[in-house]
């Protein structure tokens, strides 16, 4: 569920040394280096790079941006009949599983001696197209132009879905050995409430899956940490009146004002919080909408706002939650408001440890397949990566395309990234399934 934030904040710190330890310990069979050496590409890994083809993978995506997958309404079929047609062109497994009418997951699975599973997960829905005239490009086009594809879920996350897909069919045409398998799934309703994700872990699909990797548009970093959000609503109630007898009423949209004037000061209060818990940005508090209301003449009786208060790891929900109430009953009290609030929705916050071998996996297969060292960063939005850790999966967000360009008019990914993403998911598979497990 990308939202447009700011570039990548970067979280390197030991990033580097904890990749490079790992080769040397690992050896050549992991990181094609000997101790102390820069990695190398094996003739097998540097074919298997090779292989990667641009031209379909170009197509492929062109292909799924033209499937309409707007949610809501929620049209996820097309995509998902586009996506199941190349995995079985690859000869995985696939089925189709509605999880509401017309809403299939995919679920496909690369099988090896063992059952143990690489997750990689993308979801197929997007935000909806909005204003047509806003867009230069056909937003269900997919216009390509000085090397970027323009489209909806260009970036959010067509792209990233593609370069799986891209990876998954070069280790399936390199012909090798498999010692353990590939569970893909690209899943229907993640713009929304995560239907498609909750289905899998409700199901028990992913019980076998070791690590998990979600596509969304990072820009090629390795996103080991995101933020959570309480999402909340509030409303204020007057006394209706006519406005030659103003009065007479109370306005309940100038009593929201005062709301939200402590929210604002609330707001400025969180500047620094970041610094505290260890983080380059700061906390932030959103008013997203305001309603209210009938007309000039009429003094109005009822208001309403929505907001959220975005929360950084080191930060929980409780504690947010409590936060914003303790703001509210302030200006209830100070202000005589007649008020009530609700949160509507959470995201808990997420990191992972910069030496987990989840993340040092996909760093030096990074290193590998673009010849540039993985960085980390804090993913600025919500994605699906924190239920699957709720679940007991780790893993980590790496995918092509900018934030920036999520959810906005001529939404684009270059299409330069896609093909380093799906490079390096297509070594991510390789290592994996021609690795024995270590447990």
């Amino acid at each position: 569920m990308s939202e447009p934030g700011l570039d990548p904040v970067p979280l390197d710190e030991g990033l580097s040394d904890a990749v490079a330890a790992s080769a040397a310990a690992s050896g050549p069979a992991a990181g094609d280096a000997g101790a102390g050496a820069a990695p190398l590409l094996s003739p097998e890994r540097a074919a298997l790079l090779e292989s990667v083809d641009p031209v379909e993978t170009t197509a492929w995506l062109r292909d799924l941006v033209r499937a309409d997958s707007q949610n809501p309404p929620g049209r996820e079929a097309a995509a998902a009949q586009l996506v199941a047609g190349i995995l079985t062109g690859l000869g995985l497994t696939v089925e189709l599983i509605e999880v509401a009418p017309g809403r299939p997951n995919v679920i496909a699975r690369l099988p090896g001696r063992s059952e143990e599973e690489l997750l990689l997960n993308g979801h197929l829905d997007t935000v909806t197209v909005g204003a047509a005239q806003a867009w230069r490009h056909d937003p269900l086009g997919g216009d390509e132009s000085d090397g970027l594809l323009y489209g909806r879920g260009a970036c959010d996350m067509k792209g990233g879905l593609v370069a799986q897909l891209a990876g998954l069919a070069a280790v399936v045409r390199s012909g090798a050995e498999r010692r353990r398998s590939i569970l893909f799934t690209a899943v229907i309703d993640e713009e929304v409430d995560f239907r498609g994700t909750k289905a899998l872990i409700a199901d028990g699909r992913l019980e076998r899956c070791r690590w998990a990797y979600v596509a969304e548009p990072t820009e090629l970093t390795l996103a080991t940490a995101l933020q959570g959000a309480v999402e909340a609503t509030a409303e204020t109630w007057g006394r209706a009146a006519h406005t030659g007898l103003a009065e007479r009423g109370r306005n309940a949209i100038f009593d929201m004002g005062r709301l939200v004037a402590e929210l604002d000061a609330y707001r400025h209060r969180l500047t620094g919080r970041g610094a505290e818990l260890g983080w380059p940005v700061d906390p932030s508090c959103n008013l997203g909408l305001i309603e209210g209301g009938a007309g000039v003449t009429i003094v109005p009786d009822h208001c309403r706002i929505a907001f959220d208060r975005q929360i950084l790891p080191g930060e929980s929900v409780a504690e947010v939650t409590a936060e914003l109430g303790g703001v509210i009953e302030r200006a209830r009290q100070r202000h005589g408001l007649d008020l009530v609030w609700r949160v509507e929705q959470t995201f808990n916050p997420w990191r992972i440890d910069q030496a987990d071998p989840a993340v040092l996996a996909l760093a030096r297969c990074h290193a590998l397949a673009t010849g540039r060292p993985a960085r980390t960063s804090l993913f600025r939005a919500y994605a699906e990566i924190e239920l699957l850790a709720q679940a007991g999966l780790p893993g980590l967000i790496y995918g092509p395309g900018s934030i920036l360009q999520a959810h906005r008019p001529d939404e684009f990914v270059p299409l330069g990234q896609v093909l380093a993403a799906a490079r390096t998911y297509a070594l991510l598979a390789h290592d994996f399934v021609t690795t024995a497990s270590a447990d």
